[in-house]
C-alpha cells in the first residue's frame, strides 16, 4: 500500500507543482494521466526519493519514505523517461553492475538472474555486443524499451529477494496470535502519520532508524533466528538509554528535557513484552537450574543460555546474570 498524505512541493522559482496531494494506492498497476505541467513528474520524483517535497508524508508498506529513503531505494525499481547508459559497456556487464549496486554479492545468483532476464526480453544475442561497441549495437528502441525494462526487472527481482525473510518463531517468546513487532511498529507509524501526532511519530522514527542500523550491521553477520528477539533487543537498549538520560536530566534540573525522554520511553515500552520482576525471574531461573541439573557456578553458561532462549526480551540479561549466580549459590 502506497499512502500519500498532504504532499506539497514548491520549486525555488515559486511554481507549486504539487498542492496538498493525498492518495492511497493499493497493490497493482496504475498510471498517472494529466496535461503537461500537472505535476506528474514531480510526484514521481518525490515517490522515487529523487527530490524532497516541501511538505507532506509518503508511506510505503509501513515505511516512512521521507525518513528512510535508503530503505525504499533498496526495494525500488524506477525507469525514467530518458534512460542513459554507459557507452562501451555490454548489456550483460551493465546489468551485473546494477545487481552489485543492489547489494547482491553472489556472482552465481547475479549471473543466473541477469541471463534469464536478458532472454526474457529477447536481448540475449546482443548481450556482449561485439566486444568493442557495447551498447552501440543496440538500437534506441532496444536501449530505452527492452533493456530499460530489463533494468527495472533486475531492480524488482533483487528487491523482492532481499525483503524481510519470514522469521522463525521462538515458542517461548512469540504468541502466534500477536502480530510481529516490526509489523506493529510499522502500523503505529502509519497511524501516527495520519493523526499528525508529531511527538509519537518522532519516537517511532527513532525506533525505525535504530532497527535499520541493526539490519545494516547484520548484513555481514549472522541473521537472528527470531526477528522479534532482534527488535526487542533494540528496544531494550533504547529504553535503557532513555532511563539513563532521564536520571541525568532530573539530577541536573532539566525537567523539559527529561519530559521529552519520558515521552519517547513511553512509546518504546509500548512495544516491549511485559518485563519480569525480580521474584518472577528468580523463580523461573531456579526452575531452569533444576530442569538442567545445574549444581554450581561452573554450570552458569548452560543456565544463561537457557534463560536467554526462553526469556529474551522479558528479562534484562545483565540482571539475569546476578540472579543465576544467586540461584547457583
Amino acid at each position: 500500500m502506497l499512502e500519500i498524505q498532504h504532499l506539497t512541493h514548491t520549486y525555488p522559482n515559486g511554481v507549486r507543482a504539487l498542492d496538498d496531494v493525498s492518495l492511497e494506492i493499493p497493490a497493482g498497476m496504475f498510471g498517472l494521466l494529466g496535461p503537461n505541467g500537472a505535476g506528474k513528474s514531480s510526484l514521481m520524483r518525490c515517490l522515487a526519493t529523487l527530490q524532497v517535497p516541501s511538505a507532506g508524508q509518503i508511506c510505503f508498506d509501513g515505511l516512512d519514505v521521507l525518513a528512510q529513503p535508503e530503505a525504499l531505494r533498496a526495494t525500488l525499481g524506477y525507469l525514467p523517461q530518458d534512460f542513459g547508459v554507459y557507452p562501451r559497456v555490454s548489456a550483460a556487464d551493465m546489468l551485473d553492475h546494477l545487481a552489485v549496486l543492489k547489494g547482491i554479492a553472489g556472482r552465481g545468483e547475479r549471473r543466473e538472474t541477469v541471463e534469464a532476464l536478458l532472454r526474457q526480453v529477447n536481448l540475449w544475442d546482443v548481450r556482449f555486443g561485439d566486444g568493442h561497441e557495447g551498447w552501440f549495437l543496440l538500437s534506441g528502441g532496444q536501449t530505452a524499451g527492452r533493456l530499460g525494462s530489463t533494468v527495472l526487472l533486475v531492480n524488482l527481482f533483487f528487491a523482492g529477494a532481499r525483503r524481510y525473510r519470514a522469521p522463525k518463531i521462538n515458542p517461548h517468546f512469540q504468541d502466534p496470535e500477536i502480530p510481529m513487532l516490526r509489523d506493529a511498529i510499522q502500523t503505529a507509524t502509519i497511524a501516527a502519520m495520519k493523526a499528525r501526532d508529531s511527538a509519537r511519530l518522532g519516537a517511532l522514527r527513532l525506533i525505525n532508524a535504530a532497527l535499520k542500523n541493526k539490519d545494516i550491521e547484520l548484513r555481514t553477520g549472522t541473521a537472528p533466528a527470531d526477528d522479534d528477539v532482534l527488535v526487542t533487543d533494540v528496544l531494550m537498549k533504547m529504553a535503557k538509554q532513555r532511563r539513563e538520560s532521564i536520571e541525568m536530566f532530573d539530577t541536573g534540573g532539566r525537567a523539559e528535557l527529561a519530559a521529552v525522554e519520558r515521552a519517547e520511553l513511553s512509546v518504546i515500552e509500548s512495544f516491549m513484552p511485559t518485563q519480569m520482576d525480580d521474584a518472577e525471574a528468580l523463580a523461573a531461573i531456579k526452575a531452569i537450574v533444576a530442569e538442567i541439573g545445574a549444581t554450581s557456578v561452573k554450570d552458569m553458561g548452560r543456565v544463561m543460555a537457557a534463560v536467554k532462549e526462553r526469556f529474551a526480551g522479558k528479562l534484562d540479561m545483565s540482571k539475569a546474570s546476578g540472579l543465576v549466580k544467586a540461584a547457583l549459590g
